[in-house]
């Protein structure tokens, strides 16, 4: 259970460590996500604080907004037995390898966008990709994760980097003490991913982190560490906001999973992505809505000052997972 000092549950630590990066680190903490309206080819778009929303919580609290009543967020099951929660903790609290980026200029501040790059693919073809990584017997999570670092790591890093990704995942449920299932009840999965990494490797190194229980190995550090945690974790990110010396993450990779059939709130799927950091630099999600799958990033202005790399790291994901098989 929770041993938090001035905090009352888990929505309350994490509130505190985005306003931390929020107002201290000068971060625009807020995810972006647009739907489109049955009938329409536009996108309208939304915010929603990360203070206050996860990425699952976000999604439910924009359904809602649309008129869906019975909308419910699912609850983590009970933790593996003889979890090597030790062994996850203890990497989580190391820091990650350093990455070379080809072109960074960490001076420049968090931009909030207006709007993210994104892609819808048909109905049929979505079928077609899903039926490919079945037939594989490789997870839809694992497989769009591949597609994404290889994009970005060629766009983006100097060969031979060793990039960490962080993957958030749904925990409601297991603190009791959160009463609004909207807010921030998560924790995450961590990979260190080669290079070339292929595409087999990306998903078992994923699925097994995730059968050994890497996120409770998370979320119990969060919750029996959380003073002396809060307190190391502020001190090293106010050091490297102050110095520019970051070691962080290539990025944030949010899996959201099947939305089902939105049309009862007249909507034929939804885009978006977590926030970009510093610390986390590449901001991405995916998801399927009506049976179409969709992916949405954007990247944090220390990588992409002008505002057009975003999209051409889109694009690149896009044509990776188009041609998966081949890798």
């Amino acid at each position: 259970m929770f041993s938090l000092v001035n905090h009352t549950n888990h929505a309350d630590w994490c509130r505190d460590y985005f306003e931390f990066l929020a107002k201290e680190c000068h971060e625009q903490l807020y995810f972006l996500l647009g739907y489109v309206a049955t009938g329409s080819d536009q996108v309208t778009w939304r915010y929603f604080s990360h203070m206050e929303h996860d990425g699952v919580g976000a999604g439910l609290a924009l359904m809602r907004m649309r008129g869906r009543t019975g909308a419910e967020r699912a609850r983590i099951g009970a933790p593996p037995d003889g979890a090597p929660l030790l062994k996850y903790a203890l990497k989580k609290l190391a820091p990650p390898p350093p990455i070379e980026f080809k072109d960074v200029d960490w001076r420049r501040p968090g931009v909030l966008p207006n709007v993210i790059p994104w892609h819808a693919w048909s109905v049929e073809r979505t079928k077609e990709l899903m039926a490919s990584m079945r037939k594989a017997r490789l997870a839809p999570m694992g497989v769009l994760l591949w597609s994404l670092h290889r994009a970005t790591a060629r766009l983006l890093t100097k060969p031979g980097c060793v990039c960490q990704w962080s993957i958030p995942v749904n925990m409601h449920g297991a603190d009791p003490r959160v009463s609004v299932d909207t807010s921030n009840q998560l924790s995450s999965v961590d990979v260190e991913l080669p290079f070339d990494a292929l595409p087999q490797a990306v998903n078992a190194d994923l699925m097994q982190r995730f059968a050994d229980g890497a996120h409770w190995a998370i979320w119990r550090l969060q919750a029996l560490t959380s003073p002396p945690l809060m307190r190391l974790t502020r001190a090293m990110y106010a050091r490297a906001y102050r110095t520019n010396e970051f070691r962080g993450q290539l990025g944030t990779f949010s899996w959201f999973g099947d939305y089902g059939d939105l049309s009862d709130i007249d909507i034929d799927f939804i885009i978006g992505a977590p926030p970009a950091l510093k610390i986390a630099p590449v901001a991405a999600g995916a998801g399927i809505v009506g049976g179409r799958l969709c992916i949405a990033g954007h990247l944090h202005a220390v990588l992409d000052g002008q505002g057009d790399k975003a999209e051409a790291l889109v694009d690149a994901w896009r044509n990776t997972l188009e041609h998966w098989e081949q890798a």
